[in-house]
């Protein structure tokens, strides 16, 4: 009887040991053996971990970045990391913005580079009117990529809506491109009804383009859509989807979130195989394509809230069954400032806003499952911290406790980099939300 007594004391024991072990040392023990020291002067960015993210992207055929949007410091690593890629085989950066927006972007850049790119950002005309773009240091970043790419023809890639505050820029298109006194009337009528809604100086984007009847928009759009210039007729195509895409924000709600959300990431899924059929139909056999987009984008994964398949997750598949890999970077801040996208629950626009870590707090005196997944490597530390995450993917099972955020970072990325003491994005053109900051 005591023989029987001592053995089941050893297996409690046993059990007890086995569910201490949360294997919080292992895994902090693989996160020191896989990371790749990154320098960044505030400008400037380089080092062993960018060497390695130019290795990855070179062994793959596509590299994507998911980021927090508002951030000085991720269109200057980012650049860093295209300049390395554009010599090992990348002609091409699609881009969190419109076609029509890429077509302008691209123009601009080919007739000055970053000072006409900046004249027509801050013009009447294209003020607003590219997503993110209207942010100095994302302008720079397109523009210093452009200029070491070899590829000066279709080289941006529009995959998203037009933005909201485009549709100055479209009438003024529109007018530029109209055959008959219908047309040209029909644009100043427009334009007449814009200028009349706008809003007050440093107020953000019009509403007029998301609040517009849909039927008003046809009929207006109905005088192009036979235009005998391709260009127009894609332009009439992507206001339309654009329109429909914001119409969870219109007043009253057209359609619901989830229905936007789902049927936006399946247009830039549309628009990406549009621009490989055309890359491919204009000689540039098997492109490799540079992605930068905002956070889970860009992430293989699924979308649970809203029963969306992420971008990320076709571009994995697509480059699968080509043969191909792909390789998805997150980028992100754990202290610092950043600049509102809009996208916040207040949705206020170009506010300044503090800078933290959706992966938890960096507190080591925390219990382990609330701390930033990488927290032990970040608390009191002033460098950029860059980690290879798939060496830690392939034991994932044995961390009991990764919260669901790190679980779903961990399936989704390949890589994670994040930046401390982060300053935020600068407008062009201040705006009243600016004051006070």
């Amino acid at each position: 009887m005591h023989r029987y007594l001592v053995l089941l004391a050893v297996l409690l024991l046993d059990v007890a040991s086995a569910l201490a072990d949360d294997g919080a040392e292992e895994f902090d023990a693989l996160v020191k053996a896989n990371v790749h020291p990154v320098t960044f002067d505030g400008q400037k960015a380089g080092g062993p971990g960018i060497d390695w993210l130019v290795r990855e992207g070179a062994a793959a055929h596509y590299f994507l970045i998911g980021e927090r949007h508002g951030l000085a410091e991720i269109p200057k690593i980012s650049s860093a990391v295209f300049a390395g890629l554009a010599g090992v085989g990348y002609r091409h950066a699609a881009l969190e913005v419109g076609p029509f927006a890429a077509i302008q972007v691209e123009a601009a850049l080919k007739a000055g580079g970053f000072p006409a790119l900046e004249s027509y950002l801050t013009s009447t005309t294209g003020h607003g009117s590219v997503a993110f773009l209207d942010w100095q240091e994302e302008a720079r970043m397109v523009a210093e990529m452009f200029a070491v790419s070899p590829n000066k023809d279709g080289f941006i890639w529009g995959l998203d809506q037009e933005f909201v505050g485009a549709f100055g820029a479209h009438l003024a298109f529109f007018a530029a491109e109209s055959e008959t006194a219908t047309q040209r009337t029909a644009v100043a009528e427009m334009q007449a009804e814009m200028k009349a809604a706008a809003p007050e100086p440093g107020a953000g984007p019009s509403r007029f383009f998301i609040d517009m009847a849909a039927d008003r928009l046809r009929s207006f759009l109905d005088l192009f859509r036979e235009h005998p210039s391709a260009d127009v007729r894609s332009l009439v195509e992507a206001i339309e989807i654009s329109h429909h895409l914001y119409g969870p924000w219109a007043q009253p709600s057209r359609i619901a979130r989830a229905e936007s959300n789902i049927d936006r990431e399946n247009y830039m899924k549309d628009n990406f195989l549009a621009y490989m059929r055309a890359a491919e139909a204009a000689g540039s056999a098997d492109p490799k394509v540079f992605f930068k987009f905002g956070g889970y984008h860009s992430a293989p994964s699924i979308d649970t809230t809203n029963g969306r398949i992420m971008l990320g997750t076709f571009i994995e598949a697509y480059a699968r069954i080509q043969g191909h890999t792909a390789f998805n970077l997150m980028i992100e801040c754990y202290s610092g400032s950043r600049r509102s996208s809009g996208q916040d629950k207040d949705q206020a626009v170009d506010k300044k806003r503090s800078c933290r870590s959706s992966l938890g707090t960096i507190d080591a005196v925390a219990p382990r499952a609330e701390r930033h997944l990488f927290s032990e490597f970040l608390d009191g530390s002033d460098q950029v911290l860059l980690v290879d995450l798939r060496p830690l993917r392939m034991r994932m099972n044995r961390f009991k406790f990764l919260s669901l955020d790190a679980r779903r970072l961990l399936a989704g990325f390949d890589a994670y980099m994040t930046i401390p003491n982060t300053t935020e994005s600068t407008s062009f053109v201040p705006r009243e939300t600016d004051a006070g900051k």
